[in-house]
C-alpha cells in the first residue's frame, strides 16, 4: 500500500512539472508578415490578408473593367506619395460598413456626414440637375510602414461619382456632366470627405490621397462596354490647406474619332492591324477592339480584345503568333501592348508587348 501511495505521488508530482514546464514556454503570437511582390516598384501586401467588408457592394456597384480601373488607377497614383520601398498596403479599414452607407446617403440632420447633398441645385451649361446623386461609391486602401495591419500610415481613396444624371425618371432622359462641372462637384465633395476622415480618432495626423473618378456604368452595366471611366482630379492631404488639382486623362477607342484626332498614326496602325488580323483569317468572322489610354493627350498604353469562335489548338496558336508579330507596328509608340484573345468570352491567351523587350504570350488553360 505504502509503495502504492508514493508511486501515485511521483506520478503527480511528474504531472506537475510538465504542466509547469508547459506554462512557462513563451507563446508566440500570430504576426502580419509582409510578402514583396516579385515586380520591383510594386507594393508589397500584408498576410494573412484581409478582405475588404464592403467587397459585395464593390461587385455590385460597378463592372469588372470599372473595379480594376480603380483599383489599379489608385495604386499607381498612390505611389508619387506612398512609396513601395517604404510602405505595403491592405484593404481598407477605416470606412467600415456603417461609415459607408453614412456616406454615400443624403445628409441630414440624422446623418451629417453624408456626401449626397439635398435640396440641392447646379448647373451644367444649360442644364439646371435639381437634387442629383453625385457620389455612386468610396473605395479605401491602406499603407502601413510595419507588418502590423492595425498601424495605418497612410490613405488612399477613390471617390467615384456618377456622370451620368438622370433628368427625367419617367421617360429615362439624362445628361452626362462635363469635366469641369465633375470636378468643381468632386473638389466640394472631396474636402467634405477629408475633414471627416481626418476627424476619426488617430487619423488627425495620417497623409491622405483622395481621387476623383468619373463612372459612365452605374446606369449601363450591359457586357460589350469596353470602356472604363477615369480619374479627374486628385489632392494629396498632409496640411488642411491642400487642395485638388485637375488630371486631364481619358480611354478612348482606337477606331473613333477623338483616337484619330488625338492620335492619328496609332490608329491608322490599329487600323491596319484589324485588316491584317481579318485577311489572315480569312471568312471568319473574328472581333478586334482596340483601347487607348491617354495623359495630357499622349498615348501611355494600349489594350487589344481578339475575339473568336470556336478553335482548334493549332489555329490559336497560329492566330496568337501572327498578331505577336504584327505587334512591331506599335514599337514606334513606345507603348506597353497588351493583347487578350477570346474564344468567345474565355480568354485563351495573352500577349504582352513592353517596349524595348521581347513579348510575352501567355497561354491560358
Amino acid at each position: 500500500m505504502k509503495n502504492k501511495i508514493t508511486l501515485l505521488l511521483a506520478l503527480m508530482l511528474l504531472l506537475s512539472a510538465c504542466g509547469s514546464k508547459k506554462k512557462e514556454e513563451p507563446v508566440e503570437e500570430d504576426k502580419p508578415v509582409s510578402i514583396v511582390d516579385s515586380n520591383k516598384g510594386d507594393y508589397s501586401i500584408l498576410v494573412p490578408f484581409i478582405n475588404s467588408p464592403l467587397r459585395q457592394s464593390y461587385a455590385s456597384n460597378f463592372r469588372e473593367i470599372d473595379m480594376m480601373e480603380i483599383g489599379s488607377g489608385l495604386q499607381e497614383r498612390s505611389k508619387e506619395f506612398f512609396d513601395p520601398d517604404k510602405y505595403s498596403v491592405s484593404e481598407g479599414s477605416l470606412i467600415d460598413r456603417d461609415r459607408y452607407n453614412n456616406l454615400l446617403g443624403n445628409q441630414s440632420d440624422k446623418n451629417p456626414n453624408g456626401l449626397n447633398l439635398k435640396p440641392f441645385e447646379i448647373k451644367d451649361g444649360s442644364v439646371t440637375l435639381k437634387d442629383p446623386t453625385f457620389v455612386s461609391d468610396i473605395v479605401e486602401i491602406n499603407f502601413h510602414r510595419s507588418n502590423k495591419v492595425d498601424e495605418v500610415d497612410g490613405i488612399a481613396v477613390a471617390l467615384v461619382l456618377k456622370r451620368v444624371q438622370i433628368l427625367d425618371h419617367k421617360i429615362g432622359s439624362t445628361h452626362k456632366l462635363s469635366d469641369e462641372t465633375l470636378f468643381e462637384v468632386g473638389r466640394t465633395l472631396g474636402l467634405r470627405l477629408y475633414s471627416y476622415l481626418s476627424s476619426l480618432e488617430g487619423m488627425g495626423d495620417v497623409p491622405i490621397y483622395i481621387g476623383l473618378y468619373a463612372q459612365e456604368s452605374d446606369i449601363d452595366k450591359l457586357p460589350g462596354k469596353y470602356l472604363p471611366g477615369n480619374y479627374i482630379g486628385h489632392a494629396f492631404f498632409k496640411t488642411r490647406s491642400d487642395q485638388f488639382v485637375k488630371d486631364n486623362e481619358q480611354w478612348i477607342l482606337l477606331n473613333d474619332k477623338i483616337a484619330r484626332d488625338k492620335i492619328p498614326d496609332a490608329a491608322s496602325s490599329f487600323s491596319r492591324l484589324r485588316k491584317n488580323i481579318h485577311t489572315f483569317a480569312g471568312d471568319e468572322n473574328i472581333g478586334v477592339v482596340a483601347s487607348g489610354f491617354l495623359v495630357d493627350d499622349r498615348l501611355q498604353k494600349i489594350n487589344i480584345e481578339v475575339v473568336t469562335g470556336s478553335k482548334t489548338y493549332l489555329e490559336i496558336y497560329a492566330l496568337s503568333q501572327y498578331i505577336n508579330k504584327e505587334l512591331a507596328m506599335f514599337d514606334a509608340y513606345q507603348v506597353p501592348v497588351k493583347v487578350d484573345i477570346r474564344i468567345y468570352q474565355k480568354s485563351r491567351v495573352v500577349i504582352e508587348r513592353s517596349p524595348g523587350k521581347d513579348s510575352k504570350i501567355i497561354e491560358l488553360n
